[in-house]
Order: structure tokens, then C-alpha cells, then sequence
């Protein structure tokens, strides 16, 4: 089964934890049967050629930690269901097309990377 498969069979959606598909040339949009994967602490996305919108129904993931979707063609706004985050603190979405406010509150920039510090 491919990784496509695997999402949208939604057998065990809650056991994978961790993805790490970066820098693999992957194209097309972040397919949003991502967001059923809702026991997922870290994804990383990250430098490939992904465009279109960050799926809105990403905040659903709200046991993620870190994601990274940096060096990508994505557009349009930062979701609003960013701030649905309780555990997140590390999200770097530097290096795209993304316009408008980022709706988590008080990031620190270091080099384009939004760090979010939670005690």
C-alpha cells in the first residue's frame, strides 16, 4: 500500500506517530485525509515541491509537536485551526508563497522558522 492508501483506509489512522517524507520531490497538494491522522506528534513535509493551500483541517491534528512544511510552493493564508495546536512547539513554515496573519500567538522568528516555546 502506498502512503495514500494507508490515510485513507483509516484502519489504524491513530498509530502512526511520526512522518518524515522530506526532500523527496514529491509534487501536488498535502492530500487532507492527512488530517485523520490524529495521533501524529511529528510531521515533516518539508523540501519538496507541495503547492496549493495548507489543508484547514490540519489543526485537527492536536497532538502534533513539530511540523514542517517549510521550502514548499504553498499559498494562500496560515489556517486559522493552527491555533487548535496544545503541544506544538516547533513550526517552520518558512520558504513558501503563505500571505496573511499568522494566528498563533507571540512565535519567535529565527531564520524564517516560527518556534513556538511551551512550558
Amino acid at each position: 500500500m502506498t502512503l495514500k492508501e494507508e490515510i485513507e483506509d483509516g484502519k489504524n489512522p491513530g498509530l502512526i506517530k511520526s512522518i518524515d517524507i522530506s526532500c523527496y520531490n514529491l509534487t501536488g497538494e498535502i492530500p487532507p485525509s492527512l488530517t485523520s491522522l490524529l495521533g501524529l506528534v511529528s510531521l515533516n513535509l518539508s523540501r519538496n515541491n507541495l503547492m496549493g493551500f495548507i489543508p484547514s483541517g490540519i489543526g485537527q491534528l492536536k497532538m502534533l509537536e513539530s511540523l514542517d512544511l517549510s521550502r514548499n510552493v504553498l499559498f494562500g493564508g496560515i489556517p486559522k485551526s493552527f491555533t487548535n495546536y496544545s503541544f506544538l512547539n516547533h513550526l517552520n513554515i518558512s520558504f513558501n508563497n503563505l500571505s496573511g496573519k499568522n494566528p498563533i500567538e507571540h512565535p519567535t522568528t529565527e531564520h524564517g522558522c516560527f518556534c513556538i516555546h511551551r512550558k
